[in-house]
């Protein structure tokens, strides 16, 4: 019976050994992984001394064309552009429109585009309209 108490420390020790062996195991291939990942990201060093990723680089790219294509997007929305054909009255000036209908020349643009008007009279018109009162 003596022997049993001495026969279970002798097996503990083992045990405690074996594991201890385990854990060095495990230990070293922690140690393999951080000095991997350590390798790589004094690869991924920039010149400036900031240690990015190549993810990171990545995201930080995809965030500056997804701003600059929202500037663009916006920038398009608020231009509007006439191209092409314009069919306008050679006497009255007026436009004709998609629908067939002829508008004046303020409505067209300012249905398609986003120019405002000021209404003056020029001097042959007024000369035109008011003899009496444009003559010196």
């Amino acid at each position: 019976m003596a022997d049993e108490p001495g026969q279970a420390a002798a097996q503990r020790i083992r045990e405690l050994e074996d594991r201890i062996r385990e854990l060095g195991r495990a230990l070293a291939a922690k140690e393999k992984m951080v000095s991997v990942l350590m390798k790589r990201v004094e690869r991924s060093v920039d010149t400036t001394g900031s240690a990015f990723s190549t993810f990171e680089r990545s995201i930080l790219l995809e965030s500056l064309v997804e701003q600059r294509t929202r500037e663009l997007k916006e920038a398009v929305a608020q231009v509007k552009q006439l191209s092409g054909l314009l069919p306008i009255c050679a006497s009255c000036k007026k436009i004709r429109d998609d629908q067939g209908y002829w508008n004046q020349v303020e409505h067209f643009f300012l249905e398609h585009s986003d120019v405002k008007f000021t209404h003056g009279i020029c001097p042959d018109c007024a000369e035109k309209l008011f003899p009496d009162i444009s003559k010196p």
